[in-house]
């Protein structure tokens, strides 16, 4: 029987448990352990020892992978009667506080601009663990419940942040803005595919399901990647001029049509690295942003071949989840099945593809498809200016899904005219402004957070959550309210 424990994190310290040399496991509730039965920590196969079993208690020590500072998946497989609890413990050689060095950017002061402080949260994110398979890039989110970093593995979330970090050079022509994005896009380009069928895809996330023989399955997704190429190594070719960027967005956007979609232009799911297959039958709306690469291709490379895919992936997209009400649906499966829940940040990532397909092809449809989503949402915002995270039923304000919204309402109100955008925006912005983060935890200063029915995701739902990529749009609208 395969056994999963899922998001472990450390045991609250004095210090940030930034590397230690093995882990000891406390099994509450395990039956037996069989020796010659693999133990995955990371999904990666972990050498191990008993160290003692008491009745149902067994005491595991393991080592010599790379464990991340805030959350680790453990499989195995084991007899067992009722699996009730796990505990995790670091298990030192040397005193660990003498080994930690500077983990993170440390606050140089406490700006009050908000502005300034959501610029803070983002350079914090920096995930700066040398022992971490995941360093150089960003910590997609954190979790103000427990205090600690969440989904290291979600590579994608850096890419807005880049964007982000390019966007403040050129406004300041400060270096470290530039420095900082050059540096965390070429540590994400070490998870891109370099050969085989498929090359020019991206280890996205994580994601933990009961039927991967490693405890995890990373993915290689269509959608994740093309955000990656839209929104890190786009803009930093066209800020360097360096080739390597728009060589390995080019690779991402000839995975896509060779590997991602069929010859209609639907997207696939993602590819699993733990049993390297194709996952076909099923696709969220947050596939959306997946036009916006094939827009970002034409515009730099003037190869018409990329719009004739933005059109062929945007038409299917519309077809397949767009109401007629207003709204795009949550999930897509096979054949016919739709779930027709309001996701309310599944709008933001559709507008996102959908304003790119009218910037590429000018299809006054696109213009209008944009148009009456961004009505339909507009009519139930909240007075605050935020919008649940579902609308049916309402389980709390997304904290994600409000700067991304107030971004392309300005995006669409540059486009239009339409001044209920440009009101819509603003109190959306107000709202981000109001639920920063201003308290005692340095690492979440800054932070826009929300708590809601998701919170961080994957196996801590509920929680008080930041999310360094709704930081970044945060800083974007910013700056575009700035500009209009």
């Amino acid at each position: 029987m395969r056994c999963e424990l899922t998001n472990l994190f450390f045991p609250a310290l004095k210090f940030d448990p930034v590397h230690c040399d093995s882990i000891v496991l406390l099994i509450k509730g395990a039956n037996k352990f069989d020796l010659n039965k693999e133990l995955f920590v990371n999904g990666k196969s972990t050498p191990f020892s008993i160290l003692k079993q008491t009745g149902p208690d067994l005491w595991l020590l393991a080592g010599k992978e790379p464990f991340e500072p805030w959350e680790n998946v453990v499989a195995f497989e084991a007899g067992v009667n009722r699996l009730s609890e796990l505990r995790i413990y670091p298990s030192f050689k040397k005193d660990p506080r003498k080994l930690q060095g500077p983990d993170r950017h440390p606050l140089t002061g406490r700006p009050t601009e908000s502005k300034t402080l959501a610029l803070q949260f983002i350079k914090n994110s920096l995930n700066s663990s040398k022992h971490s398979s995941f360093s150089g890039i960003f910590y997609p989110a954190y979790d103000l419940d427990h205090h600690t970093y969440r989904l290291p593995s979600w590579t994608w979330c850096s890419a807005e942040a880049i964007k982000d970090l390019l966007e403040e050079y050129r406004i300041s022509s400060e270096k470290p803005f530039l420095s900082l994005a050059e540096s965390s896009t070429q540590n994400l380009l070490k998870f891109q595919v370099k050969d085989g069928e498929e090359q020019g895809g991206f280890m996205v996330r994580w994601d933990y399901w009961e039927d991967s023989p490693i405890g995890i399955v990373p993915w290689l997704a269509p959608n994740d990647s093309a955000f990656i190429g839209s929104y890190a190594l786009l803009p930093m070719y066209v800020e360097t001029g360096n080739k390597v960027y728009l060589e390995s967005a080019i690779q991402i956007g000839e995975w896509i049509i060779r590997r991602g979609i069929d010859q209609n232009g639907r997207i696939y799911g993602g590819f699993r690295l733990d049993t390297k297959t194709w996952e076909k039958d099923w696709l969220y709306v947050d596939a959306g942003f997946t036009m916006t690469i094939f827009y970002g291709l034409w515009k730099v490379t003037h190869d018409e071949r990329w719009r004739h895919y933005l059109r062929l992936i945007t038409e299917d997209f519309i077809n397949r989840f767009f109401s007629p009400k207003g709204y795009f649906y949550a999930r897509w499966e096979s054949p016919n099945f739709l779930r027709k829940i309001i996701f309310t940040r599944g709008q933001a990532w559709a507008l996102d593809g959908i304003i790119a397909a009218y910037l590429g092809l000018k299809d006054p449809r696109y213009i209008e498809t944009a148009l009456h989503c961004s009505r339909f949402l507009t009519d139930r915002q909240k007075q605050d200016g935020s919008w649940n995270y579902h609308r049916n039923p309402p389980v709390g304000p997304c904290s994600k899904a409000i700067p991304i919204l107030a971004y392309h309402f300005l995006r669409l109100y540059r486009i239009c005219g339409d001044k209920s955008l440009y009101q819509a925006a603003r109190r959306s912005l107000d709202w981000c402004e109001k639920n920063q983060y201003r308290g005692s935890d340095p690492r979440a200063l800054g932070g826009i957070h929300g708590q809601n029915e998701e919170g961080c995701i994957v196996g801590v739902r509920g929680v008080d959550n930041i999310f360094t990529y709704a930081n970044a749009y945060y800083v974007m609208a910013l700056n575009l309210w700035n500009e209009i």
